[in-house]
């Protein structure tokens, strides 16, 4: 401690100047640790003091206030409730989303299978009737003039069913397609049914095969949905061949039997997936021209 002019020290020359606000004496002891009397300047009546490193005050720092509006104090870190609701609406949003894109693709991956086992069943049994056709060696109907309900015009014969004679695996069968029978899977459609019953080389004319023959050995659905089978939309159409040379057309009338056929299937896209469940509203059509070789012969 250091001693000041006038008795005083340098402490207590610091604590009049502060109670004060003025006083003759100051008190500089920051480098050589001196006391000096200074005489008070009337223009401005506070006088210089420069506090010891005793008076000093203490590092700036922020205060209790500052540190809680400008942050968190130590042990409250965490979200706040505008927070928490914010990123459970994202989260919301993305999930949905994605939900969303799942059930889409899950939809258009069960229609897109439907469609596939609709087309596959349509053609095979499309393919079946193609084949009953092309070993038929007579037609027991419709013909020239067994035309009920198959009316023929300029050589072609539009219908929903025939009946042949033909040769399978070695033996004579009488064969019946009929797809104008009510589909038991779709109200309002048709299906196609395959009848074999027993024939033989001579089984006479106009024996026809079906469901309630007297020859009957079996019985098989063939396409089970079909949207035409109707007379407007036939399945089948026959052509007798034309005899004329003149002729453009490849069928006409004069012939005693048809030598070839067209055969067109009009089955729904989904099968027998609902639309509700994502099937696909469209149809798919199949058409197959046959060539029946036994049959062209002095047509």
């Amino acid at each position: 401690m250091h001693v000041c002019p006038g008795g005083r020290t340098a402490s207590a020359a610091g604590e009049a100047h502060s109670m004060a606000g003025f006083s003759r004496w100051s008190c500089i002891d920051v480098h050589n640790q001196q006391c000096q009397s200074k005489s008070p300047d009337a223009r401005n009546p506070r006088n210089t003091y420069l506090r010891t490193r005793r008076h000093a005050w203490p590092a700036a720092g922020p205060s209790t206030r500052q540190r809680r509006s400008g942050g968190y104090l130590a042990g409250e870190g965490g979200y706040t409730l505008t927070e928490m609701l914010l990123a459970s609406l994202m989260a919301i949003l993305v999930l949905g989303t994605a939900v969303t894109l799942f059930v889409t693709t899950q939809k258009d991956a069960t229609s897109a299978i439907a469609k596939a086992d609709s087309i596959q069943t349509a053609q095979a049994g499309l393919h079946q009737m193609d084949q009953v056709l092309r070993q038929a060696y007579a037609v027991e109907f419709p013909t020239s003039t067994d035309d009920a309900g198959c009316l023929e015009t300029a050589g072609a014969q539009p219908c929903n069913q025939v009946d042949v004679l033909a040769r399978l695996a070695g033996s004579d069968y009488a064969v019946g397609v009929n797809c104008s029978v009510a589909s038991a899977s779709i109200t309002g459609d048709q299906a196609c049914w395959q009848y074999e019953c027993s024939a033989s080389a001579t089984t006479a004319a106009g024996t026809t095969c079906n469901a309630s023959g007297p020859n009957l050995i079996s019985s098989k659905l063939v396409i089970d949905d079909v949207t035409n089978g109707t007379t407007s939309s036939p399945v089948f159409s026959f052509c007798y061949a034309s005899t004329s040379t003149v002729n453009t057309s490849r069928c006409a009338t004069g012939a005693s039997r048809p030598t070839s056929a067209t055969v067109t299937i009009d089955t729904p896209a989904a099968g027998t997936l609902s639309r509700t469940s994502g099937g696909d509203p469209s149809t798919v059509v199949l058409t197959d021209n046959v060539y029946m070789p036994n049959l062209d012969f002095n047509a």
